[in-house]
């Protein structure tokens, strides 16, 4: 009875990996997602003079472009995961074509461990730090936050983990890879590699 129960354990475990992974394919297209706007809570982040606002996000606006999409979650670990690719796409930020190219940076706040009080402030803490982030970037790349997980449990992402998609102007994948909580989304030559295929994309 034991066996059959460890059997049947790891037969659900594969299936329910199966399903989370099974969203985004390469030569696929990829899902539609909104993201309705709130004010510091959730939306992509519009600077309006002084103040920042947040207004309904939608990624079937963007047509005709390739994209980079960034889905980061609002934990500690996020920062050391990125940073070997965020530091390549600013160094190359002045190659790309920014008529045929948007980078789309998604923060899920909802990923922050809800704790009564620890859920509240931690959540205020990776909004804060986030806009200040859009406010001092100096780019046209697009900053959203997600405060229900639309696009996670959309795209089946990862819990707690990062996410990079490259798609081309018909939306369709051309590169994808979901990285646990923890592990470096892509490093030093992997996220070379990606800057040139972004290239190649834009350049189709």
């Amino acid at each position: 009875m034991n066996t059959m129960r460890i059997i049947l354990f790891w037969i659900i475990s594969f299936i329910t990996e199966i399903s989370y992974s099974a969203d985004i394919l390469e030569g696929h297209t990829l899902t539609e997602v909104k993201i309705q706007g709130k004010p510091q809570k959730s939306g992509e982040l519009r600077q309006s003079g002084n103040k920042i606002k947040y207004i309904d996000w939608n990624l079937s606006e963007y047509t005709g472009k390739a994209l980079t999409i960034l889905h980061l979650s609002a934990r500690p670990a996020t920062e050391n995961s990125i940073k070997t690719l965020i530091d390549a796409l600013r160094n190359s930020n002045d190659k790309f074509d920014k008529t045929k190219y948007t980078t789309i940076n998604i923060l899920n706040t909802d990923d922050i461990p809800f704790d009564f009080i620890g859920k509240f402030f931690g959540e205020s803490r990776a909004v804060d730090k986030y806009e200040e982030d859009f406010i001092k970037q100096r780019t046209q790349s697009v900053f959203v936050v997600d405060d229900d997980s639309k696009a996670k449990k959309s795209w089946h992402l990862k819990e707690n983990g990062n996410a990079i998609i490259l798609l081309n102007k018909n939306k369709e994948v051309v590169f994808f890879k979901d990285a646990k909580e923890g592990e470096i989304l892509l490093d030093n030559d992997k996220s070379e590699k990606y800057i040139n295929k972004t290239l190649e994309i834009i350049g189709e």
